[in-house]
């Protein structure tokens, strides 16, 4: 990143580009059952979302060019959100945001290098794991 790009506090050194991280996660199972709409997003926000920290979407944030992950360091990697869990409605989650995606960006582009999720075997009542083969792990990747 240009220096003119950083903003540093009064004597701060300039620690950019030294390589010690290779991907970032934008938020964490932002469509997940916590308590309070605060902390849940709609798969349109999570794509607006995603879309701005990925490359400003495509530079229209910001004071001039340089908003986003990718203007920073066009090599960093960048995951979507983990949704938590996986089947039909991380599916259907991904699937609108695509949509968002395509709408929305000049491009069309799905505005991440990976897509993420959390998915979790438990047995029917949540009190103990299962394993992959017991919850159908197998299916659930295959529908992704």
């Amino acid at each position: 990143m240009p220096d003119g790009k950083l903003t540093l506090a009064t004597g701060q050194a300039r620690l950019s580009g030294l390589g010690w991280l290779h991907g970032i996660e934008v938020r964490n199972e932002p469509n997940a059952a916590y308590p309070g709409r605060r902390t849940f997003m709609t798969p349109m926000e999570q794509a607006a979302l995603l879309s701005a920290a990925f490359d400003g979407h495509e530079g229209t944030v910001g004071a001039g060019a340089g908003v986003g992950i990718r203007n920073a360091d066009p090599d960093m990697l960048v995951s979507m959100g983990g949704l938590s869990g996986a089947g039909q409605v991380a599916l259907d989650i991904v699937t609108t945001m695509r949509l968002w995606f395509q709408k929305h960006r000049k491009d069309g582009r799905f505005a991440a290098n990976a897509l993420n999720f959390h998915f979790y075997c438990n047995d029917d009542q949540v009190t103990k794991g299962a394993s992959p083969e017991e919850c159908d792990f197998e299916g659930m990747v295959r529908l992704l």
